[in-house]
């Protein structure tokens, strides 16, 4: 059988793609792993119910519904260029001493964390996670995100 012919799974293939990704094995390889890229071995913490990513307008309301801590994980610097009004700077979460700054918070408190665009904030839920924190909310898309739906930011 020809290598480049459509067959139906399982086929064996996997040539270092000679097919240009045209047979039915390095499709589905492709498709597997365009699926487990965006989660493999980065540091992300797991989305459950008490730790997850919202957008603005949901970040806003659980905010404004909970008692819970807002944290900017934001560099100094950017920090003074502006924040969520509330937001109190623990530490650049690549700092190496955000993890100990943050082991010194109560862990049985809801936190709301934010970065400039939102990646900073999924790797810094890994460590509120990995440390036994009891909820922590991250803003997706960052402070960005939610200047640019229109909530407020203040110096």
């Amino acid at each position: 059988m020809n290598h480049h012919q459509q067959t139906p799974f399982p086929y064996q293939c996997f040539r270092f793609f000679t097919c240009q990704g045209r047979c039915t094995a390095c499709l589905l390889l492709i498709a597997l792993l365009a699926l487990a890229a965006p989660h493999a071995g980065c540091g992300v913490a797991e989305q459950t119910e008490d730790f997850v990513h919202m957008p603005p307008a949901d970040f806003y309301k659980a905010l404004v519904g909970q008692n819970g801590g807002l944290l900017d994980i934001r560099t100094p610097q950017e920090f003074a260029m502006g924040k969520i009004p509330g937001a109190a700077l623990i530490l650049d979460n690549q700092h190496p001493g955000f993890a100990d700054r943050v082991s010194a918070l109560d862990r049985s408190a809801p936190y709301f964390i934010y970065c400039r665009t939102g990646n900073r904030t999924s790797q810094a839920m890994r460590v509120f996670q990995n440390l036994g924190f009891a909820k922590v909310i991250g803003l997706s898309g960052g402070i960005e995100n939610w200047a640019r739906h229109g909530y407020p930011v203040t110096k």
